[in-house]
C-alpha cells in the first residue's frame, strides 16, 4: 500500500489501484468524512442511520429526504435499512443515483395522490 500526498489531496494506492482519494486539510485536528465509506457498515447496523456523525453534514437533495419518508410510512422498522441500500448507489453512481430518486420520489407522490382521490 502507498499513500501519496498532495497539496490539495491524498490517494492511497493498493497493487497500482487508486482505493480512496481524500481532499487534504490542513485544519489542525480536523475530521473530514466521505459518508459513501461507512453505509457498508450502516447496512449491517440500520438503527445507527441517525446518529452516525459521518453522515451528519452530508449534503442531499430533497428527494431522498422524500424517499425515506416514504419508506418510514410503508416499510416501519426496515425502512433504513432500504434507505441505507439506496444510499450505497452513491458509492459508484454519483449522479444517475439522484436522478432515478428524483423520478422515483415524483412516481410515489403521485401515485399516492391518486389512491387518496379514490
Amino acid at each position: 500500500m502507498l499513500v501519496k500526498a498532495y497539496v490539495h489531496r491524498i490517494v492511497i494506492v493498493c497493487s497500482s489501484e487508486v482505493i480512496a482519494e481524500h481532499r487534504r486539510s490542513y485544519e489542525r485536528e480536523a475530521t473530514i468524512y466521505d459518508p459513501r465509506h461507512y453505509l457498508a457498515l450502516l447496512e449491517h447496523k440500520s438503527r445507527a442511520l441517525d446518529q452516525a456523525a459521518p453522515l451528519a453534514s452530508w449534503q442531499l437533495p430533497e428527494c431522498f429526504a422524500q424517499l425515506r419518508r416514504l419508506l418510514e410510512a410503508r416499510l416501519r422498522k426496515h425502512a433504513a435499512r432500504e434507505y441505507i441500500q439506496v444510499l450505497r448507489l452513491l458509492e459508484t453512481r454519483q449522479t444517475s443515483s439522484r436522478g432515478r430518486v428524483g423520478r422515483f420520489t415524483a412516481t410515489c407522490r403521485k401515485r399516492r395522490r391518486l389512491e387518496l382521490n379514490e
